[in-house]
């Protein structure tokens, strides 16, 4: 099965698209977008979704052994119990 790393840059790839291009179209910085193709960044579960809704990469090809869903930070800076403070429980 391929990482959400791996689908990402074949979407890229099967869409012609710049890197520029594709960053803009997913709401990220192009340097996050190197990140997650390089697999040393992994979107939040907000941004996950919206990848998955642009996509059709599902969101659980973002979870990794290292850095699953879990109370460490994310890697939009938010720790998973910030999720459940605000009335989501992805904690």
């Amino acid at each position: 099965m391929k990482t959400g790393a791996e689908l990402l840059t074949d979407w890229i790839d099967r869409q012609g698209l710049s890197d520029v291009f594709a960053a803009k179209k997913l709401g990220v910085s192009k340097s996050f977008l190197c990140r997650m193709q390089q697999g040393t960044r992994w979107p939040s579960l907000a941004r996950s979704a919206k990848i998955e809704r642009i996509t059709g990469i599902p969101m659980s090809a973002w979870v990794s052994r290292k850095h699953g869903i879990s109370k460490s930070s994310n890697n939009d800076g938010i720790k998973s119990s910030q999720y459940s403070q605000a009335g989501n429980s992805h904690a």
